[in-house]
């Protein structure tokens, strides 16, 4: 995608139709913590999250019970 005003990007996405419409460009520039704030908080959650699964699976075994999965299916 070319990235001007005006360009348009039509895209599928889990059974959905994304349609991104570029009305306006913006110079590159430093954000205010406010305007970032929202972003950083949910990168670091995500980086929390990743780094406590990672953990739990090196801690702890993963077996599945074969019998109660096919009962479950």
């Amino acid at each position: 995608m070319e990235w001007k005003k005006g360009s348009v990007l039509v895209t599928e996405k889990d059974d959905k139709t994304e349609v991104i419409v570029v009305n306006k460009l913006l110079p590159p520039g430093v954000k205010l913590l406010e305007e970032a704030k929202g972003i950083i908080t949910a990168d670091y959650q995500t980086y929390l999250e990743t780094e406590w699964v990672k953990t739990l699976r090196e801690k702890y075994k993963i077996t599945v019970n074969q019998d109660v999965l096919k009962k479950v299916k």
